[in-house]
């Protein structure tokens, strides 16, 4: 199969979308899928053919697989959305880059930054598009902090808090509770914090400090200090217990504060060293998985192989994060042949 390729006449009709994975998080990406306008949803895939077509009435999808196999070969399909088990992202991924199919992938892009590094290499090498389906990174509130942050109005920035989480029922729930799942708050809730602090202040370069509470082999709270250049950063997950869900960067002249929920924010406010606050309103259209969506056409519109606004190194950084969390807090999955790497895959301080 040769990849997917964007001509002017694929630019000026509907992007034709495939979702693999016929989970809670797939049906809520195909609703937001009906929102953008020159967007399609042509086809759904499962392993489970007896209750992918019902799952295909739900979300309005014209074609329905039993197989992925079956659905990576539609030559009609021009991007493919990955939304099953943590573990089953990159073994999925390569599926679709071997038939040449552009690809979204869920968060986290692999359990490991190897995982993630391999899909990556393997992408470029076919010439294919793939990004993580980090879609906070593209939320106009989280745009707006972000150009706040690096423009010098808050000062030097010293420190920041972020956290996410919330008590999750595992009966509702089950994958976040299982090991053979690559459960657990750190990979299910904590990459937002790491994502956004990376968005927000660059690059981790060391991790200080991190402890976890572990029970039948997942994470049920992780919590871990990271420098980011010269601030420190607390981060804070769980999965069984609410914690603010809120995150707050503190310079030496005012401080920026993102209220709950942290990963779907509408707003920041901006307190200045004199007690004067300004709140800066970003109303979201829809859940907000659709910014993702439109910033995947504008890359492949572009011919990019990867998203400016999220790039392939990016994905890396916060993942070799994860690794370095996990590596020293024990925490190992057991499907894992050996710990993750840790330090040496962070950059280096430029």
């Amino acid at each position: 199969m040769t990849p997917a390729t964007t001509t002017p006449e694929r630019e000026a009709a509907p992007k034709r979308w495939a979702i693999l994975g016929a989970g809670g998080i797939s049906e809520r990406f195909a609703g937001c899928l009906a929102r953008v306008d020159d967007a399609q949803l042509l086809a759904v895939g499962s392993r489970r053919p007896e209750s992918v077509a019902q799952f295909a009435t739900r979300v309005g999808a014209i074609k329905a697989y039993g197989s992925y196999d079956e659905l990576v070969d539609d030559d009609d399909i021009d991007i493919v959305y990955v939304g099953n088990d943590h573990v089953d992202h990159v073994p999925t991924a390569l599926l679709c880059v071997e038939r040449g199919r552009h690809l979204l992938v869920e968060k986290p892009l692999g359990v490991r930054r190897d995982d993630a590094e391999r899909l990556f290499t393997a992408a470029r090498d076919a010439g294919t598009f793939v990004m993580e389906a980090m879609w906070t990174r593209f939320l106009p509130a989280l745009q707006a902090a972000r150009r706040v942050a690096r423009s010098g109005q808050l000062g030097r920035l010293v420190s920041a808090e972020f956290s996410f989480g919330a008590v999750v029922d595992p009966h509702k729930s089950p994958r976040i509770f299982d090991p053979w799942r690559a459960g657990g708050a750190l990979l299910d809730r904590g990459i937002y914090p790491i994502s956004m602090a990376h968005m927000l202040l660059g690059p981790a370069t060391q991790v200080v400090h991190a402890s976890s509470r572990i029970r039948d082999g997942i994470d049920l709270e992780t919590t871990a200090t990271v420098r980011h250049g010269e601030v420190l950063v607390h981060y804070r997950a769980a999965c069984d217990t609410s914690v603010p869900n809120t995150a707050t960067l503190i310079g030496e002249r005012a401080r920026l504060t993102i209220p709950a929920v942290l990963i779907r924010p509408e707003r920041f406010m901006i307190r200045t060293s004199d007690g004067t606050e300004q709140t800066h309103e970003h109303p979201l259209d829809g859940h907000g998985f659709e910014h993702e969506i439109r910033a995947v056409h504008e890359a492949l519109d572009n011919g990019w192989l990867e998203h400016p606004d999220w790039k392939h190194a990016d994905t890396l950084d916060t993942h070799a994060v994860m690794d370095e969390i996990r590596r020293r807090t024990g925490l190992r999955f057991p499907f894992e042949p050996n710990e993750p790497r840790g330090t040496e895959q962070l950059r280096a301080p430029e």
